[in-house]
């Protein structure tokens, strides 16, 4: 009796899940999708009394030290950075807003987020739009000094001094941007430390000038302007000296003349 041949075992790779696969890809969608709201406005009845882990809109003291408002600055604070980070997409901030307002209302007892009624006096719901939208406002707050915190920070890890304030080192490298307005040229003024001359005009355009009109001066016999010179100074002198008498034959004699009598 013949045996029959055994197959050997096969080494392919188990097929996936059909479910497992298909709950990762629905989490990779979700993940690209802004939160679709839960609780919508006036949900459930009013309330007349806000309990601490209540989040309370409106202006006033009342409101802002209020445990739940002060609770939930404290949640907004803890996210503002990575809020505010420039690689942050829009949606991924829209989740972080949705994130704080879930962990609100996760409280036990849960927080709800109330606006009061002037005409009742009660408390009602705003729902979970208007809450993102507070929460993002919040998150929003102080970004100018946030953006520059981080902005220092980044720099001083790459070695580089803060934005504006460069300039410095353009001593005798020649360093420096200053845009001339008389050449319409950038230039380099490395002896004035890079700072633009003084009614934008080029120090080394005035020392030019300056040379042209002395020689121009010179080739005609004038002066030349500035400080007076040797030359100049002796001309002065025999200017103000007082002329010299010229004696001749007929004064002498008569000179002598006088003197015999």
């Amino acid at each position: 009796m013949m045996s029959e041949p055994i197959s050997p075992p096969s080494t392919s790779p188990p097929a996936p899940s059909i479910g497992a696969s298909s709950s990762a890809g629905a989490a990779a969608s979700n993940s690209a999708l802004p939160p679709l709201p839960q609780i919508p406005p006036g949900h459930a009845s009013p309330v007349r009394t806000p309990h601490p882990h209540d989040v309370l809109s409106g202006r006033g003291g009342r409101i802002n030290s209020h445990p739940g408002n002060v609770r939930f600055r404290e949640m907004v604070d803890s996210y503002k950075r990575e809020y505010l980070d420039p690689r942050t997409k829009k949606v991924e901030k829209a989740r972080i807003a949705a994130r704080i307002v879930a962990t609100v209302r996760n409280h036990d007892p849960p927080g709800r987020f109330l606006k009061e009624d002037p005409h009742t006096g009660l408390w009602v719901e705003i729902g979970d739009e208007r809450a993102w939208k507070k929460a993002g406002q919040a998150l929003r707050e102080s970004a100018p000094e946030i953006r520059a915190e981080r902005q220092a920070q980044l720099q001083m890890l790459a070695g580089v001094g803060p934005v504006g304030g460069g300039g410095g080192g353009g001593g005798a490298g020649g360093g420096g941007g200053y845009q001339n307005p008389v050449r319409g040229r950038s230039d380099s003024y490395g002896g004035y430390n890079n700072a633009p001359p003084k009614g934008g005009i080029d120090p080394r355009s005035q020392s030019a000038n300056r040379s042209r009109s002395t020689s121009r001066a010179r080739s005609v016999g004038v002066d030349p302007p500035g400080p007076p010179s040797a030359r100049s100074t002796s001309r002065a002198r025999d200017r103000s000296a007082p002329p010299l008498s010229v004696s001749n034959g007929q004064g002498g004699g008569g000179g002598g003349g006088g003197g015999v009598g």
